[in-house]
């Protein structure tokens, strides 16, 4: 393959991994906030466990990793918390830039070995999970582990993270189907 060639399929890869990330990262959201409500009806946490950093988003923003991250960081560096405006505005960087490098390295990993992705979204949402808010976040110290977490918390976020995978995987075939009917001019 040409360098020309090569360097426009790295462009294409890039590209289908972030319109793919923008769409998981979305749902992802919109999965958080149907799942959650639902997931404590069946587990329903107490008022303590609502508090624990991680396990309620909905009343408590301000205690999700994204946002304890932001504020350790912010204060190490200033000595002081963000104001409240700043403090969103860099969780929601930290959220989306995080979902977007995933989606980025997953795009990669697709193109490179082809058999990768296809059914795959539901395990490797939950491997996403297992690495994330499993082990390095409370190795970190931003929230408990999952043993110690409201299982209603446990639910809706290993559940947001397999919707997050599997409409990554999806929106990746989408573009990859989409771009086989493209017109390519050759030189």
């Amino acid at each position: 393959m040409s360098s020309m060639t090569q360097w426009a399929r790295w462009g294409a890869v890039v590209g289908s991994g972030l319109v793919a990330g923008y769409a998981a990262v979305t749902v992802k959201g919109i999965g958080e906030s149907v799942l959650q409500p639902w997931a404590e009806k069946i587990w329903p946490p107490t008022k303590a466990e609502k508090l624990l950093p991680g396990a309620d988003p909905a009343d408590h923003p301000e205690k999700m990793p994204p946002t304890v991250i932001v504020d350790r960081v912010f204060e190490k560096l200033t000595g002081d918390q963000p104001q409240d405006e700043v403090g969103e505005r860099a969780a929601a960087v930290v959220h989306w830039g995080l979902g977007l490098s995933f989606a980025l390295g997953y795009a990669v990993v697709r193109w490179r070995a082809p058999g990768v992705g296809t059914g795959w979204g539901a395990p490797a949402g939950l491997a996403l999970y297992a690495a994330t808010h499993g082990s390095l976040v409370p190795a970190l110290q931003v929230q408990p582990p999952p043993w110690r977490m409201p299982t209603s918390a446990v639910a809706w976020e290993a559940g947001s993270h397999v919707m997050y995978v599997m409409t990554l995987d999806l929106a990746l075939r989408a573009v990859d189907a989409m771009a086989l009917h493209l017109p390519i001019r050759r030189r």
